[in-house]
């Protein structure tokens, strides 16, 4: 059985790119059963932030950890068997195999138990609406679906974290609306904390629990989301 961790965290995160400080020393901390959402001008470094926690960047300083366990500079793969999962700003789906195929492979690297991995592939397409095209080839799903078989494919490793990387962009007011119901369901039906990097900023004030916001590459304000949107530096330097 896959270990349930409590807690991923950063701290004192520093990422450089050619001279430009892309992460100055973050510290960053979500809970399992809790939505963080990450959010900042374009450029601020939330993708570089997600790309340090699921080992797609090693941090030129800092660490990450997983509960107690520090994981910095783990390759992507392992920091996927640990327990965290992450989506992309681009989907990246398997165009040529179904919708079924996608989530079941996902499932099978980490579910030794076919039977299991397939039972987990059905509860998944059922929940996000989409056992009914279950057979049809990924390429020709409409792109608001698409999203949707992403996170299902993500849940599929079983994780105790669930990075989403703007799930809502390109999709319209409904689809963002029912994408926001499926995240919040998330924590209680799967039992796993989520950081959602989003520039829907009322999707973000409405759907998580706490919200941390970037600009140039630092913290500029970590509280409730009222707080947050209250904070005149997170005011002046993103909301308007």
């Amino acid at each position: 059985m896959k270990m349930i961790h409590e807690r991923l965290s950063t701290r004192a995160v520093h990422v450089d790119f050619g001279g430009v400080t892309a992460l100055a020393g973050i510290n960053l901390t979500v809970n399992r059963g809790e939505i963080l959402g990450l959010i900042g001008p374009n450029g601020a470094g939330k993708t570089t932030l997600v790309n340090v926690l699921t080992g797609y960047q090693r941090p030129d300083a800092g660490f990450v950890f997983l509960d107690e366990k520090d994981i910095t500079g783990a390759i992507p793969h392992k920091v996927s068997r640990l327990g965290v999962s992450r989506t992309f700003q681009a989907v990246r789906l398997f165009q040529g195999l179904s919708v079924r195929e996608n989530v079941l492979a996902a499932a099978v690297t980490h579910l030794s138990n076919r039977n299991e991995a397939e039972a987990r592939v059905r509860d998944l397409l059922n929940w996000i609406g989409s056992a009914s095209v279950a057979s049809r080839k990924s390429a020709e799903l409409p792109y608001g679906q698409e999203r949707l078989v992403g996170i299902a494919r993500a849940l599929a490793t079983a994780p105790s974290f669930l990075l989403l990387d703007e799930p809502a962009a390109g999709t319209n007011a409904a689809e963002a609306i029912e994408l926001s119901r499926i995240i919040r369901e998330i924590p209680t039906k799967f039992g796993c904390g989520i950081i959602l990097i989003e520039h829907n900023v009322p999707m973000v004030l409405g759907t998580c629990d706490r919200v941390h916001v970037l600009d140039a590459g630092r913290t500029i304000a970590v509280g409730l989301p009222a707080e947050v949107a209250a904070n005149a530096e997170v005011r002046r330097a993103y909301l308007g």
